[in-house]
């Protein structure tokens, strides 16, 4: 339980930064400042708009297909499907970061 207080004093332009940075971060200002502190990093995905989230959605639907051919032309083509597998890791990578 977090029941603790630790305050420090800093300009009203350093505030609005911090604020700013915890904001992208997707984090509470406590929680960046508690994580920035006790580990130097920050762990949370930055907000997505709502555009950029049906922009991933619409991606890993894409991926989906193309493994789905890609299990389709094994047979006939293995140049193809290794191409297609090298797009669909980079694309997978790409998705995982935010999900």
């Amino acid at each position: 339980m977090k029941n603790s207080y630790i305050k420090f004093r800093c300009t009203e332009s350093e505030k609005e930064r911090i604020e700013g940075m915890a904001d992208r971060s997707g984090t509470s200002l406590s929680e960046y400042c508690r994580q920035q502190c006790l580990t130097g990093r920050i762990l949370a995905n930055p907000k997505l708009t709502p555009t950029e989230i049906s922009y991933f959605r619409e991606l890993k639907e894409h991926n989906n297909a193309l493994a789905r051919l890609t299990n389709f032309i094994r047979n006939k083509d293995p140049q193809l499907c290794v191409a297609i597998a090298e797009y669909l890791e980079q694309s997978r990578e790409l998705y995982n970061r935010f999900f």
